[in-house]
């Protein structure tokens, strides 16, 4: 940061607290807040440029930032606002990336019709712009919808084709992901062998990355 204030570039400097904040989304609750604030630095920084692209991906992290310190109506107008700028910036990457975290806002609200629809609209931008990245997150929260909303064969469809694109770029951690949400099901078919099999591979998979939620494959298998 320092070294951005000393060549005077303050839009760089403003990239590089967007980048930090983001990053610090990933980890406890008090570095979350702590990326909020570095986030809204960042915004005060690109409104002063009129860098409307950065504005809404900014606003998108704090959409982020306020799904996980449950801050669900506030993340909600974060996503929405940067959905608008997105479509009015042609950022259609980024409007999937949006879509994907509306949904997730609309799960924790248990509107899972609409947390399948903008799922849907991710995973369409997605296919639009052939980004397997964002079709892979895109499936898995389809799944992830679709077994909230008691659709479990369509879940079933939906986490498969996410793990084969996993699989295909390598994506481990939505890999991961995804076979712990095909245990959750199976475990609710009561097919225990299957699940356990399911929370085994998620669990070295996880292991191996180290993923944030390895504790919560671990209590599955426990």
């Amino acid at each position: 940061m320092k070294k951005f204030k000393e060549l005077g570039d303050q839009l760089w400097e403003g990239i590089a607290l967007c980048l930090l904040g983001r990053a610090l989304m990933d980890q406890d609750k008090d570095s979350i807040k702590n990326g909020v604030q570095k986030t809204m630095e960042a915004i005060n920084i690109f409104e002063n440029f009129g860098e409307k692209r950065w504005i809404g991906i900014a606003r998108g992290n704090l959409g982020t930032a306020n799904i996980r310190l449950d801050k669900v109506n506030e993340a909600k107008k974060d996503i929405e606002a940067a959905i608008k700028i997105a479509e009015e910036t042609g950022d259609e990457r980024r409007r999937s990336i949006h879509f994907n975290c509306l949904g997730e806002v609309y799960l924790k609200f248990a509107d899972f019709e609409k947390a399948i629809w903008c799922n849907l609209e991710s995973l369409s931008i997605a296919r639009r712009v052939k980004d397997k990245r964002r079709q892979a997150g895109a499936l898995l929260w389809l799944g992830i919808s679709k077994f909230k909303n008691k659709e479990k064969h369509d879940a079933l469809v939906y986490l498969n084709e996410a793990k084969n694109i996993a699989k295909e770029i390598g994506d481990k951690r939505k890999e991961a992901q995804v076979n712990y949400q095909l245990g959750l099901i199976e475990k609710d078919n009561k097919n225990q062998e299957k699940a356990v099999q399911y929370f085994t591979e998620a669990l070295q998979i996880s292991k191996d990355i180290e993923a944030a939620f390895t504790e919560d494959i671990r209590r599955e298998l426990t």
